[in-house]
């Protein structure tokens, strides 16, 4: 019995076949231009991502609403306020539980340590700390007069205090000793983190940041003071590294530096429409959490920070107006107080995404150009009707994922209407023409599909919007440009698509994706081919000149994209993500390297052997 071909060896065939097939005879070309590289499909680029589920609003089972709380690693939560009132909840899906025994003074911060309890500061020196199951009072490491504001532990050793008047402690040995900083400034301390175990930073209410950092056991501390707002105060602060810091000032504009503090951008335009009140991080993700209750992610730009939306779903908030006042993150959560006392809790994840089968890319002047998104039902056929119990992060992930997909195949469209054009300016012969025309109509059909899926998990139905098209007409009659612009974004990129499909339809448990990923793996096995088909009669036209100008793209095509094959090496993604039809940064590294090294390259040598 004939043993089945595996996939890569059956692409491998069907694109030798385009290779080897008889190019129609054109007349003499005139001599080649100087046509630049296009950029590689950046779709399948990885990169790391985060999506937020839907907002869920609790009211507050106590009387007063509190005025700071903590998620710990294990996801428990603990809250405080005024009166000496703590409260802990040991998981998202348990009840709060009053704690007694704090006293009677206002309580503004907690740092929560999970399963080793809790650190508390308030007014009069209030420093507390939770052991196995009561308050403990611990002495504040200044005078008891001075009213304590904020709190922050890494572990159970490193923990920083902030406080009016300047007070500023810090220790390295879970609270047995403290050392004073930032003895220079009086005015009150009233953010404070512990950014590494070298490292703590503070902000003040004047404006100012102290970073200081620390060696190790011998070592003095060494303090930078920065000027940050020009007298705004400052309600966050987090330093990503010791090179990158954000800040929230008391009216909510994000400033940042990317120099450890030396020069800080102030808020860009338009943040005051919808101030900023907390930074948190997700994994290596920092997001801003806004008033409205809306989550944006803190991307760093020649000028400051900007606050971009996360993903390509639109923007999904609270179901009635709120006012959020301040926010914290767990692992997988956010958790944000509101100005009347309720809870609004999200949640969230961050996982590497590898990128997914990409159609051939519509460049407009080196970029890529997509479709906005908008709801509707014009690109949608396959309801959105999801029966599956899946986590709202994973479905937040999968509808982000899936609908990137969708915008990439409906630039395709776009992609092969212009290549049809091209190969009518190239003089090409009509069956190229036919295929690129048959193509435009399979990529519709990808699009609709993936679109399906993207309103599937969303929840709502949602479309492409206008796709820009200026400029997308310009050139077209180089033939070199134009090869070598198939090479990358037909005769890699499709290539490897058409066997990244397969593998994701092989993995894919769920009907509807995998029927989708059956079609397309099967109709990109097809373009391959045609760009296979394409690059034959290109060579057969142009010569040894266009044939050496693809040698050097070539070469430095496969070293792209086997740099991003190697940089896929995280493996943390949604639940249920492989059985609706996406794959692991480690599977995609795996298949990706296998359709370089047993397709790709086989075809190039056959393509560019001079016989």
């Amino acid at each position: 019995m004939r043993a089945e071909r595996s996939p890569s060896a059956s692409l491998l065939r069907l694109c030798l076949l385009g290779l080897s097939a008889t190019p129609a005879v054109a007349g003499p070309l005139e001599e080649l231009g100087d046509g630049a590289l296009a950029p590689e499909c950046g779709s399948i680029r990885p990169s790391s991502a985060v999506t937020i589920g839907p907002p869920v609003l609790s009211d507050w089972p106590g009387t007063v609403a509190p005025s700071d709380l903590d998620v710990a690693d294990d996801l428990s939560l603990w809250a405080v306020g005024p009166g000496g009132s703590t409260w802990r909840r040991p998981s998202p899906r348990t009840p709060w539980t009053e704690l007694p025994g704090a006293g009677e003074a206002d309580l503004h911060a907690v740092a929560a340590l999970g399963s080793f309890g809790a650190w508390v500061v308030g007014d009069a020196g209030a420093l507390l700390r939770w052991q196995e199951d009561s308050w403990v009072k611990r002495r504040s490491p200044g005078p008891r007069s001075t009213d304590l504001l904020d709190v922050d532990f890494l572990g159970q050793e490193w923990g920083v205090i902030g406080g009016a008047g300047g007070a500023l402690y810090v220790t390295t040995n879970g609270g047995a000793k403290w050392k004073r900083l930032g003895r220079a400034s009086e005015a009150d301390v009233t953010v404070v983190e512990v950014a590494s175990t070298q490292m703590v930073v503070a902000g003040r209410a004047d404006g100012t940041v102290l970073a200081a950092t620390w060696d190790g056991p011998g070592t003095r501390w060494v303090e930078r003071e920065m000027s940050v707002t020009d007298g705004a105060g400052l309600r966050d602060l987090h330093a990503l590294s010791q090179l990158y810091m954000v800040a929230v000032d008391d009216a909510g504009g994000v400033w940042s530096t990317q120099n450890g503090g030396k020069r800080w951008a102030p808020p860009l335009q338009g943040q005051a429409e919808d101030p900023v009140r907390s930074i948190v991080e997700i994994g290596r993700e920092a997001l801003a959490v806004h008033a409205s209750g809306a989550v944006t992610s803190v991307a760093f730009t020649p000028d400051g920070a900007r606050l971009v939306p996360i993903g390509v779903m639109p923007s999904i908030g609270p179901v009635e107006p709120v006012e959020v006042l301040r926010a914290v993150s767990g692992s997988d959560l956010v958790v944000a107080v509101t100005a009347d006392g309720r809870l609004l809790s999200q949640g969230a994840f961050v996982w590497d995404e590898p990128g997914h089968p990409c159609g051939r890319p519509f460049e407009v002047q080196g970029r890529a150009a997509l479709a906005a998104v908008r709801e509707g039902d014009g690109w949608n056929t396959d309801g959105i009707d999801l029966t599956e119990d899946l986590p709202s992060a994973s479905r937040a992930a999968l509808a982000a994922a899936w609908l990137q997909d969708a915008r990439a195949e409906h630039a395709s469209v776009a992609s092969f209407a212009r290549f049809s054009l091209r190969l009518l300016a190239l003089g090409a012969p009509s069956a190229l023409v036919e295929d690129a025309q048959v193509a435009m109509g399979d990529e519709i059909r990808h699009a609709r599909a993936c679109f399906g899926l993207a309103s599937r998990y969303a929840g709502v139905p949602l479309a492409a919007g206008p796709l820009p098209m200026a400029g997308a007409m310009a050139g077209g009659g180089d033939l070199a440009a134009v090869a070598v612009e198939v090479l990358r974004e037909g005769a890699v990129g499709e290539t490897l698509g058409a066997l990244l499909a397969e593998e994701m339809r092989q993995r894919a448990t769920d009907p509807q994706a995998r029927a989708a990923l059956e079609m397309i793996a099967a109709d990109e096995a097809r373009h391959a081919q045609m760009a296979w088909r394409f690059l034959r009669w290109a060579v057969d036209q142009g010569g040894e000149d266009l044939r050496a100008r693809l040698a050097e793209a070539a070469e430095a095509a496969l070293a792209e994209q086997l740099a991003v094959a190697d940089a896929l090496t995280g493996d943390t993604v949604p639940v249920g993500w492989a059985a609706h039809g996406r794959l692991r940064p480690s599977a995609q590294r795996r298949v990706s390297r296998r359709a370089l090294h047993r397709v790709v390259k086989p075809c190039l040598d056959a393509l560019l052997t001079r016989a």
